[in-house]
């Protein structure tokens, strides 16, 4: 057993050669868990489902906003743990595709990778970077089609980013491309999960290997696990399934060896359920203190504070800009 800080205690062990996953971990939710709200100085405009990834060279988590009244493009926004500040561009940046675009970190070129989504007018097929300093629009030979609601996340094998799917005209889409650095390849994984949009995706970072689940599929919602060792998608067999959704926050937690899900939108409205994937199967745990239910919930693992981050989401009628942490 391995007590990790005053939260959850996991227990680890070996799995055999072969099978899905790396570890078993075992979830103990101790009384103490719970969802702390923050009240940073300054925070973001009230935004839902706003594109948002660690950033490890400079420390920071990275969230892209919103537009101000009367601007088509995007804000920039760095929480260092204490508060947000706006970052002052000083040359292009990308349009505000919303809660519809892509962003994952680019570990083998160290940069933050931004793809696709739609403004209120059109779709952009556009691949951004940033570096710390700005950002750049990457001019690549080959991109994925134009798409919203696409998944996005960090290849556990290259270090580049992987985008899955995502839907056009209401259509959608279950192909797997791949960023190099300079383009984007399309892969032709043996097995894929079936078409969806709007389904959450992050590398688990505890057992190597990227994860999937849920998402909207001809207006429903859906419950399946996938993963992603680099080379093929496998469907997942947990025991647990949690009720389907589609826009939850997604995070991987590599404090507590989890990915950590919170809320999305289902049937039955907005929810407000905390789930920990771990490696084998889904466990729901209950925390103190919870935000309210909301979908489209931005979330990012901070590595320097060892924390989850969550930023606003929103129900149909409101978007939210409070910031949380687990």
């Amino acid at each position: 057993m391995v007590v990790i800080g005053p939260l959850v205690s996991v227990a680890i062990m070996a799995m055999a050669p072969g099978t899905s996953a790396a570890r078993v971990a075992r979830i103990t939710p101790n009384a103490s868990l719970r969802w702390v709200r923050l009240h940073p100085q300054t925070s973001p405009p009230a935004d839902s489902g706003a594109p948002m990834a660690f950033f490890p060279p400079t420390g920071q988590v990275v969230l892209f906003g919103r537009a101000r009244p009367g601007s088509r493009f995007g804000e920039t926004w760095l929480w260092d743990g204490v508060t947000w500040t706006r970052w002052t561009p000083t040359g292009d940046v990308p349009y505000d595709v919303g809660d519809t675009g892509g962003m994952a970190y680019d570990a083998a070129t160290g940069k933050l990778v931004m793809f696709g989504g739609r403004t209120t007018d059109f779709y952009v097929d556009d691949t951004w970077t940033w570096d710390g300093t700005g950002w750049t629009k990457e001019a690549p030979a080959r991109s994925p089609s134009i798409r919203l609601g696409l998944s996005m996340f960090t290849d556990p094998v290259s270090g580049h980013v992987v985008v899955f799917g995502g839907s056009y005209n209401d259509v959608e889409k279950h192909d797997t491309w791949m960023w190099d650095g300079s383009n984007w390849n399309r892969a032709l994984p043996a097995t894929s999960p079936p078409d969806r949009a709007y389904a959450r995706a992050v590398l688990d970072s505890t057992i190597g290997q990227g994860v999937l689940f849920g998402g909207l599929k001809d207006g429903a919602s859906l419950t399946d696990t996938w993963t992603w060792d680099g080379t093929t998608w496998t469907e997942q067999a947990p025991s647990t399934i949690p009720p389907a959704r589609n826009f939850p926050g997604f995070a991987d937690d590599a404090a507590r060896g989890v990915v950590v899900m919170f809320g999305g939108e289902a049937i039955t409205g907005e929810l407000a359920d905390t789930w920990f994937w771990t490696g084998q199967d889904w466990t729901e745990v209950h925390p103190a203190r919870s935000p309210h239910g909301r979908d489209s919930a931005s979330m990012a693992f901070d590595e320097a504070r060892g924390d989850v981050v969550l930023f606003g989401g929103g129900t149909p009628s409101f978007s939210a800009r409070d910031t949380w942490t687990l």
